[in-house]
């Protein structure tokens, strides 16, 4: 039986939580060839690359005959993620009915992101989803990672919220698991281009799980 959820603030992330979107991600080795016009050597895994994420694409661009620097990489991966959130993506399967739902209740949302803070923007506000948000905040604002919660409790303290009375919508079991540790309910949303051994942590973490909003929609009755 369904029981419905109490709270007063929701906090979102965006890839693969909010928008049908992972695939950029799942294929950044794709999307680098194409930002800097070269055929991947099938040898050269971008996932065995060391360092950071951004880091990791420098050492992958590079290893291709390049020697661009770490601001070149990112300027030119933002540019074709914007490419690709404005012509390919759209919203999670009734995410904005559960966004009209909340509002309509009264609830504060907003929205915490690994993604570069503009790309996401500009992401939102070409789907006609960024007014719904009373901010955007990415890794890029807080210094540190999902690894780390800073960035779940600075989006508590914005939307004027105990942990407690806040609740985190998220996909990647590791991010779940951040916001589990720091006190935070969270709601999982499970993805296509996760394996189902991820898909399976996050349930397993998560307070609740379900491949899209209808289910949450239910959870969310008044």
């Amino acid at each position: 039986m369904k029981t419905s959820i109490k709270a007063e603030a929701l906090v979102f992330d965006m890839d693969g939580t909010l928008l049908d979107s992972l695939y950029y991600w799942r294929n950044t080795d794709l999307y680098a060839a194409k930002a800097f016009n070269f055929e991947p050597n099938k040898n050269i895994k971008l996932s065995e690359q060391p360092g950071s994420f951004f880091e990791r694409v420098k050492n992958y661009v590079n290893l291709h005959g390049f020697d661009h620097d770490l601001d070149t990489i990112k300027e030119e991966l933002h540019r074709v993620a914007i490419e690709f959130y404005t012509t390919e993506v759209t919203p999670k399967h009734k995410a904005v009915n559960f966004l009209e739902h909340v509002l309509s209740q009264g609830k504060r949302i907003g929205i915490a992101t690994a993604t570069n803070g503009r790309v996401a923007k500009i992401a939102l506000e070409h789907l006609g989803l960024l007014e719904y948000f009373e901010f955007v905040l990415s890794n890029d604002d807080i210094g540190v990672s999902k690894r780390h919660p800073d960035i779940y409790l600075l989006a508590a303290e914005k939307l004027g919220q105990s942990v407690e009375n806040t609740i985190v919508f998220e996909d990647n079991p590791n991010c779940v698991r951040t916001a589990k540790n720091a006190g935070f309910r969270v709601a999982g949303i499970n993805d296509r281009h996760f394996s189902e051994e991820e898909n399976k942590m996050t349930a397993d973490i998560a307070d609740w799980t379900a491949w899209d909003y209808e289910y949450y929609i239910e959870l969310f009755k008044a």
